[in-house]
Formats: structure tokens, C-alpha cells, sequence
């Protein structure tokens, strides 16, 4: 008896750190959407389908394990789940590093890929444990009618709780204008990586403890590799000593220089993040974080 109790605790446990590691995800998501891009796995538009699709999934397994139906299915596809996380952690360590977080879940509990590793490692000694002691395969009435409507709980809860902006405040073409840029450091205007009166330059206004910001720099991480962009330069408020955290949580490193001085809430009208795409001295198109989309971004790759 005590033993069929273990078993059965342990496969609740498994199938809970699944649903919770599906469901942390959610908020925020952005990250979580643009792996798959950076990745090259999925285009910008199909990203957040693919995003949450996954988390479908992994919240399917968790509550299949919970309730008990389908258990030797069940338990391989989590061992095949776990085994996909694992090379993408792999992947990630050997191109990033150990420094970073994975993300397996979320932003709440950040875990480095080598932390990421072991914890999955023990959940599919679990899985395999349970694969090999738990002799029970029958499949109960209640567990299929329960199992099947978790099924399609699973497929919706992530569109429903999070759903995809099809339409998030679509950018409107402006006249091109002047950029004020009276309080902006010298240095910076004049430099040779960065001159604002000449050429074509994007120019990000972040706060250091965004974390709308640190998405859009990820954003402009990864189409600065994918596309022949414009320089990319980067302007900040806040405390300098937290910029190194700011540039590890989003995997980006620009050209930037720290604005002190009260007129950037002018340049910005107060909105942090702010994206000016300047040409020539003039700012010919201009974005916040909700509107600088994924179409948005795709649109800087065009001529």
C-alpha cells in the first residue's frame, strides 16, 4: 500500500512541475516567443502560435499525470518533452554559455542551463521510475472522461490567459521630423559609431530596469542577425551599475551612452521603451514597446 502511494505521489509531483513549468511561461511570454525565433524554428508572425502551443503541451502531459489516464503514453511523450528541453539547453549552454537564464521557467525562477540540466535529469529518472515500478496500465472510465477534457483544457488555457495580439496597436506612418536633440551627450551625437545628424541609424530609448525594454533589445538582437539593418545604438536612464544585468537578461550588447538629463522624458513623451529609426537627422518612423510588433520588426529588414 505504501509503495502504490509513492508511486502515485510521485507521478501528482511529475505532472505538477510540468503544468507549473507550462503555465509560469505565460507572463511574460514575449521571451518565451522570441527563443523560438532566434532559433530560427518559427517565423515572427508564427511565434506566439508556436509559443504557446508547447506550453499546451506541457501542460497537457502535467495534467495527464495528474489525473492518471493514458500513464505509459503519457510518461514517454514527458520523457520525449524532456528530452527536447535538454538539447535546446545543450544548444544554449554551448553558444551562451552558463551564464544566462534558460527559461524553463519563465522570468519568475530564473535557472542557468547546466541548473536546468539536472532538474531534468531527475524528473526523467521519475519518469523512467515510474515507467519500470508502476505496473498499473488500466486506464479508469472517470480517467478517460477527465483526461479527455483536460486534453482540451490544455489546448486553450494558453490562448485564453494570454491571447495572441493579432492587432496590437498596428504602427501609423508619420511625416518625418526633426529630433530635438538639445541634452543629448556630445559624444554620442558626434561619434563615429553613432552620428544622429548623418546616415541611417535606430536609436533605443530603455530603462535599465524595463522589462519591456530588455524584450525590444532582444528583438533588435536577433533582426540585427537576421537582416541587414541600420546601426543600432542604444540610450539609457537609471543606475549604470545595473546595465551588465540589463544586457544578460537580454541577450544584447549596443553601442549606449547614459542621458542624466530631464529632456529625454520630452524626446520620449515618457514612454520607455522608445524606438526612433532616424535618417538624414530626420525620424522617419517611431515606436513604443506595445507598438514596435513583431510585424513591425520584420518591416525593418525591407529596402
Amino acid at each position: 500500500m505504501l509503495i502504490q502511494v509513492t508511486k502515485i505521489g510521485f507521478r501528482i509531483l511529475l505532472g505538477a512541475m510540468f503544468v507549473f513549468s507550462g503555465l509560469i511561461k505565460l507572463y511574460p511570454i514575449e521571451t518565451f516567443e522570441l527563443t523560438f525565433v532566434d532559433l530560427a524554428v518559427a517565423s515572427w508572425s508564427f511565434a506566439p502560435f508556436m509559443a504557446r502551443l508547447l506550453i499546451s503541451l506541457e501542460v497537457g502531459v502535467g495534467a495527464l499525470l495528474i489525473v492518471g489516464a493514458w500513464k505509459k503514453r503519457i510518461l514517454q511523450g514527458a520523457l520525449g518533452l524532456l528530452g527536447l528541453f535538454t538539447l535546446y539547453l545543450i544548444y544554449l549552454l554551448l553558444a551562451k554559455g552558463n551564464d544566462v537564464n534558460c527559461g524553463c521557467f519563465g522570468e519568475a525562477i530564473p535557472m542557468t542551463p547546466i541548473e536546468s540540466l539536472l532538474k531534468n535529469a531527475l524528473l526523467a529518472a521519475m519518469c523512467i521510475g515510474l515507467v519500470l515500478f508502476d505496473k498499473s496500465r488500466e486506464t479508469l472510465k472517470w480517467q478517460t472522461w477527465v483526461g479527455g477534457f483536460f486534453v482540451l483544457f490544455s489546448l486553450a488555457i494558453p490562448f485564453v490567459l494570454n491571447p495572441v495580439k493579432l492587432s496590437d496597436n498596428v504602427h501609423q506612418s508619420v511625416e518625418p521630423f526633426e529630433l530635438d536633440i538639445e541634452g543629448i551627450p556630445k559624444h554620442f551625437i558626434d561619434g563615429d559609431s553613432l552620428a544622429l545628424s548623418n546616415g541611417e541609424v535606430i536609436v533605443a530609448f530603455f530603462s535599465v530596469s524595463c522589462k519591456h525594454c530588455k524584450n525590444v533589445a532582444y528583438k533588435l538582437t536577433i533582426a540585427q542577425e537576421k537582416y541587414n539593418l541600420p546601426r543600432i545604438a542604444t540610450v539609457f536612464i537609471g543606475k549604470e551599475e545595473k546595465l551588465p544585468d540589463f544586457w544578460k537578461d537580454s541577450n544584447s550588447n549596443f553601442p549606449h551612452v547614459f542621458f542624466k538629463d530631464k529632456r529625454v522624458f520630452k524626446i520620449t513623451s515618457g514612454k520607455f521603451p522608445t524606438i526612433l529609426h532616424i535618417k538624414e537627422g530626420l525620424v522617419i518612423n517611431h515606436w513604443t514597446g506595445s507598438t514596435f510588433t513583431y510585424a513591425e520588426v520584420e518591416k525593418l529588414s525591407l529596402p
